[in-house]
């Protein structure tokens, strides 16, 4: 039996902030003076779109990793420490400057760190220069965990002299789209910079970004018929990994490469989720003690489509309509109200799961709509009404 699904996608617009709370303990004093020594303020997060405690965070609770540049190597020698060149800016000195303030240092959520000794990183006194003049400049990720991040250039060595880059990658692998695939083994992504400030500017305050963007699921039942979903998952390859570079001060989004190819399942096995006809589910898919009932996220790294291609594929980089393009998977049935028979029942129906310029730091709900005798897919920011946007119709069997 051939079916349409018709993929809708929404205008993706707008943008808020959350700020970050944080209430660890800090291991050195919370009063330290930064006139004296480089203390961090608890870390911001910024979000693009609704926050959610599941999985995309809006604030940071674990350690982070800092890198801190200052004093760049000499131009003539680069063995030499240009003390006179401390004031330029991040843009005037990057080809000549190593992490020499901190090189992969952790940090606590609340801001405060410890070096050998347990004391503080002072600032530079200047030798011979303004010390009010030095231009500091950080770089950080969160999580700490260097599982998934790694940077290029790590120490105060000539040869990590040069062009910071800082490098995700997704923490999961796999050849084949069957292959099954963890969602909980990813953990959300953010990184954070600070430019060319200066130790009058008192306590570094950093904001992290994130990486990802985050998809959850939900039905609605428009049919007259009971609706019971018993199966449901995305297959196909995915993004794997993406680089930072701070080259200037001006960090873009990077372009996702590399790929990973398996199967989530967002409805966990043996389990179903009934609606009623002409109803909502009170629910999203996968809701359990587990997730706090929000249903299953995943966390996806997301393309940017730099060369602006009409059908591009912002979740991997196997072509739309290919046999590794993602793809969502459904078995359902449909039940009369009255009697309680099994009218109809589909397995293996299928979309093509094609988010329009999803952003990193936003979470969508997928819409599993049952209209009539369509399937509608539906992706929307989850927080805010949104119109417009373009539809596209597949035909499916």
């Amino acid at each position: 039996m051939i079916r349409n699904i018709k993929l809708l996608t929404p205008l993706l617009l707008g943008a808020f902030s959350v700020l970050a709370s944080c209430s660890d303990e800090p291991e050195m004093p919370s009063n330290a003076d930064a006139s004296k020594y480089i203390v961090f303020d608890a870390p911001k997060v910024t979000l693009i779109g609704a926050g959610s405690r599941s999985l995309l965070e809006n604030e940071i609770d674990g350690s982070f990793k800092v890198y801190g540049y200052c004093v760049p190597r000499a131009v003539n020698d680069n063995n030499q420490k240009s003390w006179a060149s401390a004031q330029s800016t991040w843009n005037q000195k990057v080809l000549y400057s190593t992490p020499d303030i901190f090189q992969d240092q952790t940090v606590g959520s609340d801001g405060v760190y410890k070096l050998t000794g347990n004391k503080l990183r002072e600032w530079e006194s200047g030798n011979g220069f303004d010390p009010n003049e030095f231009r500091y400049s950080f770089i950080a990720h969160y999580p700490a965990d260097d599982n998934s991040w790694s940077m290029n250039k790590k120490s105060d060595a000539t040869g990590d002299m040069g062009v910071p880059e800082l490098t995700f990658t997704m923490p999961l692998s796999g050849n084949s789209i069957d292959a099954p695939l963890s969602h909980e083994s990813v953990k959300d992504a953010m990184y954070a910079t600070m430019f060319d400030h200066r130790k009058t500017a008192g306590r570094v305050a950093l904001r992290f970004e994130h990486l990802l963007s985050a998809f959850r699921f939900k039905v609605n039942n428009y049919t007259a018929f009971r609706l019971k979903i018993t199966k449901v998952v995305l297959k196909g390859s995915f993004f794997k990994s993406a680089t930072l570079r701070f080259a200037t001060t001006a960090v873009e989004r990077p372009e996702a490469s590399g790929s990973y190819a398996g199967t989530f399942n967002i409805l966990p096995d043996g389990t179903s989720q009934e609606i009623g006809s002409q109803s909502t589910a009170d629910t999203y898919i996968g809701a359990s003690d587990d997730n706090n009932n929000e249903g299953v996220s995943l966390l996806l790294l997301t393309g940017i489509n730099p060369s602006n291609v009409q059908d591009y594929n912002y979740l991997g980089p196997a072509a739309l309509g290919s046999a590794e393009a993602p793809t969502l998977y459904v078995d359902y049935e449909l039940y009369n109200e009255q009697n309680n028979n099994r009218e109809y029942a589909y397995t293996g129906v299928k979309a093509q799961f094609r988010p329009s310029r999803p952003l990193a730091g936003t979470r969508y709900a997928a819409n599993l709509n049952f209209v009539g005798n369509e399937f509608v897919l539906v992706f929307a920011p989850e927080g805010d009404n949104w119109e417009g946007g373009s539809d596209n119709d597949i035909t499916i069997n």
